[in-house]
């Protein structure tokens, strides 16, 4: 048998043994590694006013150029999305801001906190690794109180971009995290700890819990287990 029929061989008996295996792995298993794969990307869309562009690589750097508001933004990261209303957008060059206005539940007068960007480090990002209110110069204004939701730190280790134009927002990110999870997952490996949990699911940022439980009650999509 020349080399080439060998590897062709090969190649089958692998083919023949992957397809005797997932069976017996069972319908969760196929489930969560299509799962992990639709966590790889990261869509982010929304809508509002104002012309725009940022770049990040990972969440602790970027640069954009621009000025709007987004009136709702809806953004994954990895199995988690979040949800925002009212959102600023102001980025020139190296120094920008973007998010922290209200949450769905305006009665609690709770706002997200904004990722400020200055030398193109978002400042807010990086305070989340210090647990006390003043380093580096920082301010309590780069903090959130305890228990309002930031993107998690297993998720934060992407790239992409995302445009904004009249009445429309929309950017894509390759989230290298999840691309890792996704392929050590067919080995059971779950080292985002995702394996189980649901895609369809949202939650709002800068929302502390006592709101998000109020927002159960007003039947809004909740982070749930299937």
């Amino acid at each position: 048998m020349n080399p080439c029929r060998r590897r062709l061989a090969r190649l089958a008996a692998l083919a023949v043994l992957t397809a005797a295996l997932l069976p017996a792995a069972g319908c969760a298993y196929a489930k969560d590694r299509v799962y992990d794969l639709s966590d790889v990307i990261d869509p982010k869309l929304g809508s509002g006013l104002g012309i725009g562009a940022k770049a990040e690589l990972t969440y602790y750097l970027g640069a954009g150029g621009g000025v709007g508001v987004q009136g709702w933004l809806w953004e994954w990261y990895g199995r988690k999305a979040y949800e925002t209303y009212g959102d600023k957008f102001a980025h020139f060059a190296i120094f920008g801001q973007d998010g922290g206005m209200y949450g769905p539940d305006e009665d609690a007068g709770k706002t997200a906190r904004p990722d400020t960007y200055a030398l193109l480090l978002n400042l807010s990002a990086y305070v989340d690794h210090y647990p006390e209110a003043h380093v580096m110069g920082f301010s309590d204004a780069f903090r959130l109180p305890d228990g309002y939701e930031v993107p998690p730190l297993h998720t934060r280790w992407r790239l992409g971009a995302e445009v904004m134009i009249p009445a429309l927002s929309f950017g894509l990110y390759l989230n290298v995290a999840e691309l890792g999870d996704f392929l050590l997952g067919f080995t059971t490996l779950d080292y985002q700890g995702d394996d189980g949990i649901g895609k369809t699911e949202t939650y709002q940022l800068g929302v502390p819990p006592e709101i998000t439980e109020r927002q159960k009650v007003k039947e809004r999509q909740t982070w749930k287990r299937n």
